[in-house]
């Protein structure tokens, strides 16, 4: 089964977040843990990158200036590859709301609601890992690098990173099925 893990990147303006800067995507096969694709694409905000934001993601001005295009060119990039590769509808990420945040935003620009290529569920692998901490009383706080750590599964390369995380999530998440698979 090949499936699509999505992670994004947003600029912020106070402390509201706003224009997504980075989609990070790992299409691969969740049963062999085989990578089929990875994608970084940058995307050109409406505003100057938050000092925040470039602390915390590395992400600089000139990575969104040099090699970003309009969310929407980014998303049929992703869609492309997505469709090409078979990938199922649902996706998986960490935590909720990246794929909701993002079809906010390309209906925003003008995406017709039709063109979204991905469904209406995804798989939530934050909420797996807190449902197995909890089932063994331990601590479920914490981001994706801890529950990584926790499942003995290597975190690659910074945190904050779109394709990165996305990464890590897809990592996670294959390992997680494969311990599912036992009970």
């Amino acid at each position: 089964m090949i499936f699509t893990s999505l992670d994004l990147e947003l600029n912020k303006e106070g402390n509201q977040t706003t224009d997504i800067i980075q989609i990070g995507a790992v299409i691969g096969n969740i049963y062999t843990g085989e990578i089929l694709k990875k994608l970084r694409l940058y995307v050109k905000p409406s505003k100057p990158l938050d000092p925040f934001i470039i602390t915390l993601t590395g992400i600089k001005q000139s990575d969104v200036d040099e090699k970003g295009t309009t969310l929407l060119e980014a998303y049929n990039e992703l869609k492309k590859c997505h469709i090409d590769l078979k990938s199922h509808h649902s996706i998986i990420q960490w935590g909720g709301g990246d794929e909701k945040e993002l079809k906010e935003q390309l209906l925003k620009q003008g995406m017709p609601f039709y063109d979204w290529c991905f469904g209406r569920t995804y798989f939530n692998v934050k909420s797996l890992c807190q449902s197995i901490s909890k089932a063994k009383k331990q601590k479920f706080q914490g981001g994706l690098k801890k529950y990584c750590q926790r499942h003995k599964v290597i975190f690659e390369g910074p945190a904050h990173d779109a394709l990165q995380d996305s990464l890590n999530t897809f990592k996670l998440y294959v390992d997680l099925l494969k311990k599912l698979e036992k009970i």
